[in-house]
Order: structure tokens, then sequence, then C-alpha cells
């Protein structure tokens, strides 16, 4: 009985509507709200008991106790919709997340290739300086050469001439 009377409470705090929006009129945080504010109320059979507000006919009590049923069944209903509506929404969140990482882990593969690339071309271009630098030895290397010939042969001439 006590969680029938928590139960009314909860689906009374809830307005349903069947075009249920998830908007800023009509979100969780406003639905907790009405909770709150309507759960301080007494319960149907709380009410009862304690203003001895009850039928000395059990039949008539029974009526009643039966009508505060079917009531509470139909909200019962109407809360089973607003927790599949609630599911699908966690639904919906946990595809954004994982849609989200799967981005990223895409992104960070895509930067670890672009990472690779750049230091493949730097090696690249170590490698040319190196032969560049190579190139350079090599000639001032063969300048020397060239000039030490230019001498003995202009030493061969000036003794030719001589």
């Amino acid at each position: 009985a006590l969680f029938l009377v928590l139960l009314r409470l909860a689906i009374s705090a809830v307005e349903f509507t069947p075009d249920l929006k998830w908007g800023k009129e009509n979100d969780i945080k406003k639905m907790v709200e009405e909770f709150k504010l309507k759960s301080s109320d007494m319960g149907f059979y709380d009410q009862r008991m304690t203003y001895n507000n009850y039928h000395e006919n059990i039949e008539d009590e029974l009526r009643a106790a039966y009508d505060e049923t079917t009531k509470l069944e139909g909200e019962m209903r109407k809360l089973v919709v607003i927790t599949e509506v609630l599911v699908e929404k966690v639904d919906e969140y946990e595809q954004q997340v994982a849609d989200m990482k799967y981005d990223k882990e895409n992104a960070n593969a895509e930067t670890d290739y672009m990472q690779e690339n750049i230091e493949a071309m730097l090696d690249r271009e170590r490698e040319k300086d190196e032969k560049i630098l190579q190139l350079e030895q090599d000639l001032n290397s063969k300048e020397k050469k060239l000039l030490k010939a230019n001498t003995s042969i202009q030493g061969l001439q000036s003794k030719i001439e001589e």
C-alpha cells in the first residue's frame, strides 16, 4: 500500500502529455521539482485512515479502493511511458558518446599519421642536408687539390722558363 501511495505521488507530480517534449518548458528538473512539491501531500490511503474518512460498509470501501487502484494503474502506465522515453534518451546519449569517442580515435589516428609523415619528411631533409654537406666537403677537398696542382704547374712552368 505504501508503494502504491509513493507511486501515486510520483505519477501525480509528473504531468504527462502524449506529445512529451524535452525542451526548456518540460524537462526532468521541472518534473522533479513538481514531485518534491506534491510529495508532501498525503496519499489516498493515509488520508482515509488518518481522518477516519472511510466507509463503514466494506463493499463501499472495496469500491473506493478499486477505483483508486484503477486510477493508479492508469497513472502507472503513464509512468512506464515516461520511463521508456527516458530510456530512449539514455540510448541516444550513449550513442552520441560512442560517436564522439569514435571521432576522437579517428582524429588521434589522423594526427599520428600526419606526425609520422612530418617526421619522415624531416628525416629526408636531414639526409639531403648531410649529402649537401658531404658534397661541399668533397668540393673543398678537390679545390685544394686543384690549387696544389696549379701551384705545381706554375712551379714547373717557371723552371721551364728558366
